[in-house]
């Protein structure tokens, strides 16, 4: 697979492509637009119960000079949901609930969540029945210039890390 006339650095740093002899092999770089290849490919829009909710954790490589600490073969996790039409903020709150509850089943120890979109976490709070007790204090967190505020306050009683608005 090549892309013809495509500029992205997705394309011209990232993609680890060689040859051996007279083949060129280039290495995965993302799944996301597999997944998506694959959806339509196969027609599973007919076939799934909409929206589409797909995750993979797969083995993806880049041929940019890697920085201290990152390799160039790395492990990608995603989640993607797939629509017929307008998603509900909803699908998005639900990500740091599942990546949560991965985070919590494989005992990583203390972590926090960090998110900036109030949309999203306006929709989480609805999700887990908290959207009223939210709104004053993400009024407030969002009203502090470059703020850099953590929401522990509307979370009392309930088993959720800490999410921190950067």
């Amino acid at each position: 697979f090549k892309r013809e006339n495509d500029s992205s650095d997705m394309v011209n740093k990232e993609m680890y492509t060689f040859e051996i002899g007279d083949t060129s092999y280039t290495l995965r770089p993302e799944g996301t637009a597999g997944v998506i290849r694959s959806f339509c490919q196969h027609k599973f829009y007919g076939s799934m119960e909409m929206p589409a909710k797909l995750y993979y954790l797969e083995p993806m490589f880049r041929h940019e000079r890697p920085q201290k600490g990152r390799y160039r073969e790395l492990y990608q996790c995603d989640i993607d949901i797939i629509g017929n039409g307008k998603l509900s903020i909803a699908n998005d709150a639900q990500m740091p609930s599942i990546i949560y509850s991965i985070f919590k089943k494989f005992n990583f120890g203390k972590f926090i969540i960090r998110m900036n979109n109030r949309k999203i976490l306006n929709g989480l709070f609805e999700e887990i029945g908290l959207k009223d007790q939210a709104k004053e204090a993400l009024d407030i967190a969002f009203s502090i210039p470059n703020n850099s505020v953590v929401i522990e306050e509307c979370l009392v009683g309930f088993e959720f890390s800490l999410i921190c608005l950067v």
